[in-house]
């Protein structure tokens, strides 16, 4: 066989260029078992939120003396825990009586004079208003909107506090 391959450089190439491919595939081969392997084990482990449901009610140390109207309905009111030593996101969202734009000003007053910092604020859409502040460590997601289906004044607030 040697010899053959001594009096043939063609083959000795072609025999090269598929052993270089035959390794090739097999390295990709590992690699690729070694990622979905791995892949797995990151997904099987990941945290998943712990959900609390509070109906009608204020989440358990909600943020007070927000300027929600009097007789207002919660329709959306839960804790989402992600364990010991990782933040605490609380949410509430309910149908108000007044406008987007009395909403936005009054959440947005309140948090400027309680000391929240606006990082981000969204108030060029008559129909939808937001903004995102920080104070230490916490978060404040603020957002006021009108509902297309039924013309109805949405507010939701999102309180998240790092443990």
């Amino acid at each position: 066989m040697a010899e053959i391959i001594a009096q043939n450089p063609k083959k000795l190439n072609t025999l090269l260029r598929i052993l270089i491919i035959v390794v090739v595939i097999i390295i990709f081969a590992i690699l690729g078992y070694y990622l979905w392997k791995n892949q797995g084990s990151v997904l099987t482990t990941e945290q998943q939120p712990e959900i609390s449901s509070f109906g009608q009610a204020l989440p358990d140390d909600f943020l007070s003396g927000l300027p929600i109207e009097s007789g207002a309905v919660l329709s959306t009111s839960f804790n989402a825990t992600y364990g010991e030593g990782n933040p605490v996101q609380r949410t509430i969202s309910y149908h108000s009586q007044k406008s987007v734009e009395i909403n936005f000003e009054d959440f947005l007053n309140y948090a400027i004079s309680n000391g929240w910092e606006i990082i981000n604020q969204n108030d060029a859409n008559s129909g939808l208003k937001a903004f995102y502040a920080v104070k230490d460590k916490n978060e404040l997601n603020f957002t006021v909107s009108q509902e297309i289906a039924t013309n109805k004044i949405l507010v939701t607030i999102t309180y998240t506090e790092s443990k």
